[in-house]
């Protein structure tokens, strides 16, 4: 293979600096691979051998915290060197990450979860700055026995955040560049306002900018009053939101929320540029992210930009909580990446601080295959060692000593290290298929909340999950075989849709008429457009949607799944036992830990929540679907309203239709046959049945096709309940995936029927792939074809390579497939030419 070539003219005051999509150290693309080695609760005695255990790994990096708390637990006693306790002498942490030839990513905050009381903020700080606390309505602050929220760009707040960054970047400025070269600007910033609307912030100084913020956005009164159809006397008489049922009114404030988020950071970052840091600004953002966390606001505000991921989090015994996340992750964070700004994972979960919780070793293991599959240039493995009171079960037990994790990791960066040029060098190979990502969906509307009779309205728990849901069916085209590409459709372009021949639309029923304007655009180019689980109906303000163009047949009836039984299974297992029993003994564990459980415990109990969903018919038998129903008239039904689908078509028959009751009936117009006008008002082709009603359907749109799915397709595949399905249930979801997407699209990677895998192929610049085969079930064993060798570099005959294998599966070359035979949860990486 030939090097790259090395970058020139980077600036010679930053080691890691990032080019072209890579990171490179010192002037060489390497992949970032980090480890979380909490100096502060490491006993220092180890932190030598930690270091050096970590660097055996396989580990080019340490990363950290630097805890305010930790440093200056009281007023103007500032302590890196260990003065009063060695735990804080972070100087000598620096000091042996640079004796074991590691750099180290400095995370400083202020504000840091790592599982700290406070979120690492000291205590003393709301006493300062009390007037800097966020706020409720009735003005009282935001204050808890574990943890203060603090209004963020509140002028006391930010002076005391300058205070601190002044210390730090005093304190680690012999160390920059060795081995300091990287700088994180807070953690998950907005976390702590998320499902917060009608709570905080009512702090005079957030109330002021909020004003200021819709005077700019509308100039006058009347124009707001005009938008949130409610009248608004003056700017100066507007405060947030103490409700949630006006949907103008919450779109304001959140989207409020998401710029004054934005704003802080990067303040934060001019702040840190004033006390001479030059190292590149880092800022991480969960995965899951919700309103007010928004990557398009918050990304320009560092250099580098990254997620975190947590696959596993609850003592269960499945593999994952979330079984999809180390792939779903980096696919929906590759939108966001640049040639400065290299996909990145600063937080890749490895276990959890909680003493309930059960993470694997092959749960680490297929996050971290997945992520680098799909191009991860960075990642931090987090934590990597337990302390006396944080067991998180990872790479390095409390005393030091080596768990399995270690060996599977260090044995996943032995691969790594090996063919670290190649992965660096190779391109993964995507699908014309553009899954779309649509940011208003991260933000609450009237309907996502449970209006109970006396009490605050709280946030709809199914709707919750429903919207993790809307992921569920690019989970399933993974195990086809397919691998979309993740859009922003707000920031695409009608040139940059073009490049696809499949775009699927996961639609909340609202639409701006821009973005509306570019999926028209699209499907009369000829694009294949596939929306689910319901039609857009309306704008974002509620305003109702008048033209039925893309989605003509409107839905008779919508009804939403199981939600009795989502409310009693948070009932009996996560409201009565977390809070009547569990929380006591976790404030007895890890009382600075406490306030996590409370903002995560209700996730993790619902994830897991048994709903039945509901089976729907097609032409080739039954699929389930999840969350939702919605269904649509037939034409001439007394319900029918915009034109109805004709009754007889290939869904109809699957659904119990004999032969002998349609043998008389009049055929069903193609829907692609211009030649063979309907005498409906919609020619539809019905794809989804509920009974005898309509579930789904397809039209045609001028040269292109608009499919419209009633149900959310695969909504189990992105909690646990996907280890709940039956192969029969899961072999159903693929094929009918297949059958909508592959008239369009024609697969390059084609697993048996009964092989359930996802796998991914990365193009070398010397010819052949890697192909990374993930195996998220069982002992399975089948052959995976390539119809199209020459698409993946492959020659005749296919040769094969296994380069990796976490617990013994193989693979060898026939014709032009592999056949393999994977053990359990396991991941197989193979050279193909």
């Amino acid at each position: 293979m030939e090097p790259l070539e090395p970058v020139a003219d980077m600036g010679p005051s930053n080691r890691l600096v990032s080019a072209y999509g890579l990171y490179y150290l010192d002037n060489r693309p390497i992949v970032l691979r980090a480890a979380e080695l909490p100096y502060f609760r490491v006993p220092a005695v180890q932190w030598e051998t930690s270091i050096a255990k970590l660097h055996d790994a396989g580990c080019n990096a340490i990363s950290s915290s630097i805890p305010w708390t930790v440093h200056e637990w009281e007023l103007g006693r500032l302590d890196f060197a260990g003065r009063f306790d060695a735990q804080s002498n972070l100087l000598r942490f620096l000091e042996l990450v640079e004796r074991a030839g590691m750099i180290f990513l400095a995370r400083p905050g202020p504000f840091m979860c790592a599982e700290s009381e406070f979120f690492g903020y000291p205590g003393w700080l709301a006493d300062e700055i009390r007037d800097a606390l966020a706020r409720r309505p009735n003005g009282v602050e935001e204050q808890t026995l574990h943890y203060d929220v603090y209004s963020l760009l509140h002028p006391a707040h930010l002076a005391q955040v300058e205070r601190w960054c002044a210390a730090v970047a005093g304190a680690i400025r012999p160390y920059l560049n060795a081995p300091v070269v990287t700088w994180q600007l807070d953690s998950e910033t907005g976390v702590t306002f998320v499902n917060a609307i009608g709570r905080l912030d009512f702090n005079p100084d957030t109330v002021a900018r909020y004003r200021t913020f819709l005077e700019e956005r509308y100039e006058t009164a009347d124009l707001v009053a005009r938008a949130w159809r409610r009248p608004v006397e003056a700017f100066s008489t507007i405060d947030p939101p103490r409700d949630t049922l006006s949907t103008g009114e919450l779109a304001d404030w959140q989207a409020f929320l998401e710029r004054w988020v934005g704003t802080y950071l990067e303040v934060l970052g001019r702040i840190v540029r004033r006390q001479g840091i030059t190292l590149p600004l880092v800022v991480n953002e969960s995965a899951g992210y919700v309103s007010p966390q928004n990557p398009r606001v918050k990304a320009p505000a560092a250099d580098l930009y990254g997620y975190d991921s947590y696959a596993k989090a609850s003592g269960s015994a499945h593999t994952a909580d979330f079984p999809f996340a180390g792939s779903l992750h980096p696919l929906r964070f590759q939108q966001f990446t640049t040639d400065e700004r290299p996909l990145s994972c600063w937080e890749l979960g490895t276990g959890r601080w909680d003493p309930r919780a059960r993470v694997a070793t092959r749960t680490t293991l297929q996050g971290l295959a997945a992520g680098v599959a799909h191009g991860l240039k960075a990642y931090n493995l987090y934590v990597a060692q337990d302390s006396d009171r944080y067991q998180f079960g990872t790479l390095l037990d409390a005393a030091g000593q080596p768990t399995p994790c270690f060996d599977v990791v260090g044995r996943f960066h032995e691969f790594v290290a090996a063919h670290e040029e190649e992965l660096t060098a190779s391109v993964e190979v995507h699908d014309p298929i553009a899954y779309l990502d649509y940011q208003p969906y991260t933000r609450l509307t009237p309907v996502d909340h449970l209006h109970l009779p006396g009490a605050r309205a709280l946030p709809d728990p199914l709707r919750y999950f429903a919207g993790r849901g809307l992921a569920g069916l690019h989970a399933v085209l993974l195990t086809a075989g397919y691998n979309p590409i993740v859009v922003d459709l707000v920031s695409a372009t009608e040139e940059s849709l073009a490049d696809y021949l499949v775009a699927i639309f996961p639609s909340r029923g609202y639409l701006d008429l821009e973005n509306y304007g570019k999926l028209v655009v699209f499907t009369l180019r000829g694009g294949h457009l596939v929306t689910f689980p319901e039609p857009v109906t309306r704008q974002q303000d509620g305003t109702p949607f008048r033209t039925a163009f893309l989605w003509p047949v409107r839905p008779a009836r919508r009804r939403w799944l199981d939600r009795g039984r989502m409310l009693f299974h948070l009932a009996m297992r996560w409201a009565l036992p977390y809070h009547l029993r569990t929380r006591r003994r976790l404030t007895r564990a890890l009382p600075g830990a406490l306030h996590l459980s409370d903002l995560f415990e209700a996730v993790l109990a619902g994830q897991a929540a048994p709903l039945r969903g509901i089976r729907l018919h097609t032409a080739g038998g039954t699929v389930r679907g999840d969350y939702q129903l919605v269904e649509f008239p037939e034409a001439g039904g007394s319900d029918a309203s915009g034109g109805g689908i004709p009754a007889k078509d290939a869904a109809g028959v699957a659904t119990g239709h004999s032969a002998a009751s349609n043998a008389g009936a009049a055929s069903v117009p193609n829907p692609f046959d211009r030649s063979n006008p309907s005498p409906s008002a919609v020619r539809a082709e019905v794809l989804l049945r509920h009974g005898s009603r309509p579930a789904g359907y397809r039209v045609p749109v001028r040269d292109g096709v608009s499919t419209l799915l009633g149900t959310f397709l695969g909504g189990s595949f992105v909690t646990s309940r996907y280890y709940a399905l039956t192969a029969a249930e899961r072999r159903a979801l693929r094929q009918f995936a297949v059958s909508l997407v592959e008239p369009s699209v024609t697969r390059q990677i084609v697993p048996d029927d009964d092989l359930e895998v996802e796998a991914i192929a990365r193009l070398s610049p010397d010819g052949g792939c890697l192909l990374f085969v993930i195996n998220r079930l069982g002992r399975q064993q089948g052959a995976i074809h390539f119809p199209n060798p020459s698409a993946l570099n492959l020659g005749e005959p296919l040769r094969a390579e296994a380069l990796f294998s976490g617990a013994g599966s193989s693979a060898d070359a026939t014709g032009n497939g592999l056949r393999v035979r994977l053990e359990p949860d396991d991941v197989l990486i193979a050279r193909l030419r």
